[in-house]
């Protein structure tokens, strides 16, 4: 491509026949002030800050494709590599944000005139004998600063060869040009530019400009995920540095403001990750477990497998159910990475003391053609980069997206080490997606739990071998469900048959663990009623309070394995009511197995406990004449 020539990649429009991409972001605050310390710990723990001190990997030669919310090119983690070559090699844009339509401006001794406003343009050539100009209106690509409503940037287009190639913006809002950095594409060798005079630096980067000057495309990371994970993976500052931190990112947004996205979105940007020749995939996102997949989409992930390309996913945050796991997670040629807790973590990042790892609650799990999947879990939160307009440089942030980027660097250090082996004249040829996946497997450390919710177990780098034989894998810990059915109702000669069927399990659930239930639901139930119920304790004297044992919730999965309702937190509580049970109504249940989890909250030593204990009842078709009217 030429300098200003619109880049040659697809855009795909989303419309109601689009189906859903999501990646959730919702940084938050840490009791850690030292965000280097929380990546540091993840490193130790995942095995990484052993193996590059052994092999002496940092990524270089790495291209890391990241498929995601663009990214913040002004952020100081983000901006070079180490011989101050630029840290994001290639930036596109397939969202429809910061797209901007422009009208011919009228030009008169130095000056443009538009809507009753001068602009200076003084003697900033241009080839042709038109200007453009346009204006990016700031609320519609930033929806968390309601400060900016109505404020509007000025863009001037200009041409300095055949084709409409370069853009003014007006930074600093002086309705003057002359002052202000000339804008390439960034495909083109092109930079960024930083507002000012908003309270926070903005950094936007041209994505798209047409040869007429008729529109273009400034694009930022507008969400703040993709900033996030970059910084995780391959940030290089000077106060942070990531996973891999001389690792290239080549960033496609496919994202917008909202976290929404689109399966052709996804297709195109990987189909263009492999034009590009990256060597690595990160897809941190999911779509959602009840969407169909479209071919394009399965089609482009075989296509990266066809190259031997890995991609790593996220395993989705719909746990905690067993049959949760997201797309593309559980296509079997796909890294799938699910989230759990480590107690080190925990304590530094969120004071929060747990007794041993545990799988994170809204992990995505599950079996897939009889194999277990995610692939593996890896460290759930971290504390990472944010865009600049968040009011910090660093906050927190979990769930598998973070997990699956930590598997994606360990990836990354796998495969330079078989470069700096032919560096070494070894006779080393690249991993082969399969030998990775099977190293992944053999090095995972067992957690104890059952494979459809860890896989293999926990991510970590051990020893690279002298050679990688595939085909076997390490032993799963598989566990077969009970299913429970109602007990079959005995009716004397002369008795009515009673209507209402209920059963009880008692439980104790660890602090930040799951515990199971599958009921048979016969086909003729009318009503299903599900209460959770947190034992407590009496006080024993008039100055005591009662004390619920325990703080849990519950999910109610269909035999489809989609989340039909879900309780709140209930049981021990700071605030001033305490709730000690919950119930759910489900009319016309779906006939098969349903599964009833309890999940013992993460934060329970807050309130002195590591253990919930409370009890589950099910009754079927025994809701009074009184309630059903209130249900319906």
């Amino acid at each position: 491509l030429t300098a200003g020539l619109a880049v040659g990649y697809a855009r795909v429009a989303l419309g109601n026949s689009a189906v859903t991409v999501t990646a959730p972001f919702r940084p938050q605050y840490s009791v850690n002030e030292d965000p280097q310390s929380s990546l540091d710990l993840v490193a130790e723990i995942i095995g990484i800050e052993r193996f590059r001190t052994r092999y002496g990997t940092t990524g270089q030669g790495q291209k890391i494709a990241l498929i995601d919310s663009g990214v913040d090119l002004g952020h100081a983690a983000l901006r070079t590599l180490a011989d101050g070559s630029r840290k994001v090699g290639a930036y596109y844009d397939y969202t429809q944000e910061g797209i901007l339509y422009t009208e011919p401006a009228q030009y008169e001794r130095g000056k443009l005139s538009v809507g009753g406003t001068l602009y200076q343009v003084g003697g900033i050539y241009n080839h042709n004998t038109v200007f453009h100009m346009t204006f990016l209106e700031l609320e519609h690509i930033i929806t968390y600063l309601p400060n900016q409503v109505g404020k509007k940037v000025a863009v001037l287009v200009t041409a300095t060869d055949q084709q409409y190639n370069c853009v003014y913006v007006d930074t600093n809002q002086n309705c003057d040009f002359t002052d202000e950095v000339p804008l390439f594409c960034y495909q083109n060798g092109g930079n960024y530019v930083t507002l000012h005079q908003l309270g926070y630096p903005l950094h936007l980067v041209l994505t798209e400009l047409a040869e007429d000057g008729s529109w273009l495309q400034l694009s930022t990371d507008t969400l703040g995920h993709g900033t996030f994970l970059a910084s995780l993976l391959a940030a290089n500052g000077d106060t942070y540095t990531g996973l891999a931190p001389q690792a290239q990112l080549y960033v496609y947004k496919i994202f917008d403001k909202d976290g929404a996205s689109s399966q052709l979105l996804l297709a195109e940007a990987i189909e263009q990750a492999l034009q590009d020749g990256v060597d690595c995939i990160n897809l941190s996102l999911s779509v959602p477990h009840e969407e169909l997949i479209l071919p394009a989409l399965s089609a482009a992930l075989r296509s990266a497998a066809m190259a031997n390309v890995p991609v790593v996913a996220a395993a989705g945050n719909q746990g905690p159910g067993q049959n949760t796991l997201a797309y593309p997670a559980r296509e079997a040629s796909v890294i799938g990475v699910g989230s759990y807790a480590h107690p080190q973590q925990y304590l530094q990042d969120k004071a929060v003391l747990l007794e041993q790892c545990v799988i994170a609650d809204y992990s995505g799990r599950g079996t897939v053609s009889g194999s277990s999947m995610p692939l593996l879990v890896a460290p759930s939160g971290v504390i990472a980069a944010v865009p600049g307009w968040y009011p910090d440089q660093y906050m927190y942030d979990y769930g598998t997206s973070i997990s699956a980027a930590m598997a994606t660097a360990v990836v990354t250090h796998m495969q330079e080490w078989t470069n700096l082996q032919k560096l070494k004249g070894e006779n080393a040829s690249a991993l082969t997606l399969a030998q990775i996946k099977q190293l992944l497997m053999l090095w995972a450390q067992d957690l104890g739990y059952s494979s459809y919710a860890q896989g293999y177990g926990a991510l970590y780098m051990g020893v690279m071998p002298s050679s990688v034989e595939t085909g076997s894998a390490p032993t799963l810990r598989r566990t077969m469900p009970v299913i429970y059915q109602f007990p079959a109702q005995i009716v004397e000669p002369g008795e009515k048959r009673k209507r209402s069927h209920e059963l009880f399990w008692e439980f104790t659930v660890p602090q930040g663990q799951s515990q199971s239930w599958y009921l048979m639901v016969p086909d003729d139930t009318k009503l299903l009623e599900v209460t959770l119920l947190v034992d407590t304790q009496q006080p024993t004297n008039p100055f005591e309070h009662l004390i619920a044992l325990g703080r849990c919730q519950l999910f109610l999965y269909n035999p489809d394995g989609v989340l039909v309702d879900v309780t709140s937190y209930i049981g021990a509580t700071y605030g001033e009511k305490l709730q000690t049970s919950e119930s759910l109504f489900v009319r016309a249940p779906k006939e098969g197995v349903w599964e009833l989890v309890v999940v013992s909250a993460d934060n329970l030593s807050l309130y002195q406990h590591f253990e919930s204990y409370g009890m589950i009842r099910v009754q079927a078709d025994a809701l009074k004449e009184r309630e059903m009217k209130k249900f319906c």
